[in-house]
């Protein structure tokens, strides 16, 4: 299960000694955070699509770790234009990322900073107006809700009423507990009746896990004079599969501990690493398909 990996060439940074240039290199490779689009955001993408066009609410469900996240806001980033930290009308999705501790004013004021019109306080019935005109201003036509099963009930509500005031879809996208929590408790049943429609955010495939493997090494590994090339062994992403079940966190972690792990050998060294070794011990991945 060995693999050697060739040194990267040096970036041109302003560093003298080696250990400088590794340690910047690191940091590019901890730090990038490439979308590597597959099959499931194609299937996503049509299916907010179709949800926007027919003004339809509904649910996006993921096991926690599967990049739902990246995958929604390029959705919104390929239909808005954004210049200078604005949005240009018409806004045609707008993606709102959850804060806690998740109430009916929480939600009003992130859609707000979503929409660049930032107002971090005020009464309840004041936000309500200044979101509401802001939507209708913009010409949202969807609104995408991410982490959503950090809401309240509260703030469930409040997304059901602007659906119902002004005729906007409206997507909750979160992990699976989201669904529990519509289906199994007292008090959500208009709010679990009004996001009837389900889209899950499936895990990546075997093959899958194989080209975003080989496209994170063109993308992240860019100045490296020759890739790793995991890819072309069927050994290691059987073993990565395995490891992350699919889930694109786990599997960029994987990716990040390889490649410093090489980045850390002498340039001259012929010492080939082992996978098994760099990964280590770890706790086995859980989806809800476990449950």
């Amino acid at each position: 299960m060995a693999k050697s990996i060739q040194q990267p060439i040096e970036r041109k940074l302003p560093v003298e000694n080696k250990q400088e240039i590794v340690r910047a290199e690191i940091n590019h490779i901890l730090g990038a955070n490439p979308f590597i689009e597959t099959e499931r955001d194609e299937d996503l993408h049509r299916w907010l699509d179709k949800q926007r066009k027919l003004k339809l609410c509904g649910l996006v469900l993921e096991d926690k770790g599967s990049n739902l996240s990246q995958s929604c806001y390029d959705y919104f980033d390929s239909l808005v234009r954004q210049k200078d930290n604005l949005l240009s009308i018409p806004v045609k999705v707008l993606y709102v990322r959850t804060s806690q501790p998740g109430g009916a004013n929480d939600i009003h004021i992130d859609i707000l900073n979503a929409l660049k019109r930032p107002l971090n306080a005020g009464q309840l019935r004041d936000l309500r107006r200044r979101v509401r005109g802001t939507l209708k201003s913009y010409q949202v036509q969807l609104l995408i809700v991410d982490d959503a099963h950090l809401l309240k009930r509260k703030a469930m509500i409040e997304l059901v009423k602007i659906y119902e005031d002004l005729n906007i879809s409206v997507v909750m996208a979160g992990a699976y507990d989201l669904n529990n929590r519509l289906s199994n408790s007292k008090g959500y049943e208009h709010i679990s009746n009004m996001f009837l429609a389900v889209h899950n955010y499936r895990t990546l495939t075997r093959d899958e896990v194989a080209s975003v493997v080989a496209a994170w090494e063109e993308e992240v590994l860019e100045l490296w004079d020759e890739k790793p090339n995991l890819a072309n062994n069927e050994e290691i992403i059987e073993y990565l599969y395995s490891c992350s079940r699919g889930l694109s966190k786990p599997l960029y972690k994987y990716l990040h501990q390889i490649a410093i792990a090489q980045l850390e050998l002498a340039p001259s060294s012929e010492e080939e690493i082992d996978i098994y070794d760099i990964i280590g011990i770890q706790r086995a991945v859980i989806l809800n398909s476990d449950k």
